[in-house]
């Protein structure tokens, strides 16, 4: 164990030095590293109440705000009272931060490009496999799906990134026809060394039949098998309140969720709800296998 740790030691060094994370200023940007990390998750889940952007970063909330301040100070975010509670502030990307934000991809992708490009196309092969590998595996352990209670504030904030992404995504807010499906019966939360990732919503739709609602995961934590994960693990939920089917609705646009519900065994079956934003419905069968077509 004690030269495996040193092993990934040494290795976390030479990245953070190849990568520039201990430079004053992160790849030539007026920010610092953290400042830019903030900034690209600010872009990443926004626009988001400060309180819910403070629970999925895991972070202090007096750092919080003096990061945002400095990101606000160059004009890279702006923050403004929330309409529905003004309690709350909203934090959303300018355009000036979406330019610098693209700015640092490209840059980042430039560096990384030039670590790699002495090697044979084999050897990059390799190194992308062997990344791939140590993500699954450091998550594996790291990362678990816990049962929540539906007022939990880290529920509440993974629901709000997830209807945040969703209206990026379709241009718009999404309309709310059925409140009820943000106080659900049972949620799940996928947890990362305390900080939220993801999340699931089960509820009670007919006497045997379960919904599952408001899936998400944090774009960092997507392309490793954790929705797979959720989804099962909603479904055992759904059994285990005594289901014998499970329900749910989509949109055509996303594509990842659908291919996600079809690899798992749901089948298409017609509308049942008046969700306007949902154009595709789809149920499964927990009895035997989960496979069979669903008898709704």
């Amino acid at each position: 164990m004690r030269d495996a740790v040193g092993r990934l030691r040494r290795f976390n060094r030479l990245l953070t030095r190849r990568i520039g994370l201990v430079a004053d200023r992160y790849l030539g940007s007026p920010l610092s590293f953290a400042q830019a990390r903030l900034l690209y998750e600010v872009g990443l889940l926004a626009p988001l109440a400060t309180h819910h952007l403070r629970r999925l970063l895991v972070v202090d909330p007096a750092a919080l705000s003096r990061g945002l301040a400095a990101l606000e100070a160059r004009q890279l975010i702006r923050r403004h009272v929330d309409p529905g509670n003004r309690r709350n502030r909203i934090v959303e990307v300018t355009a000036r931060g979406r330019t610098l934000l693209a700015t640092l991809d490209r840059r980042a992708d430039a560096r990384v490009a030039a670590m790699i490009a002495g090697l044979a196309a084999r050897d990059r092969r390799g190194l992308v496999e062997a990344v791939d590998q140590a993500r699954r595996l450091l998550l594996r352990v790291v990362l678990r799906i816990e049962r929540r209670g539906d007022d939990d504030a880290d529920v509440r904030a993974a629901q709000a990134a997830y209807l945040a992404e969703i209206a990026r995504r379709f241009g718009r807010p999404l309309d709310l026809w059925n409140q009820g499906a943000l106080t659900p019966a049972r949620s799940l939360l996928v947890v990362d060394e305390g900080r939220p990732v993801g999340c699931g919503v089960l509820r009670d739709l007919a006497p045997g039949v379960g919904e599952i609602k408001r899936m998400w995961l944090h774009p960092d934590a997507r392309g490793l098998g954790l929705g797979t994960r959720l989804l099962a693990a909603l479904e055992s939920a759904a059994r285990y309140a005594g289901h014998h089917a499970v329900r749910l609705d989509t949109n055509e646009s996303l594509r990842e969720a659908i291919a996600l519900y079809e690899s798992a065994g749901y089948r298409r079956i017609a509308r049942y709800n008046d969700n306007p934003d949902a154009t595709r419905f789809y149920a499964k069968s927990l009895r035997g296998g989960g496979r069979q077509r669903a008898a709704l």
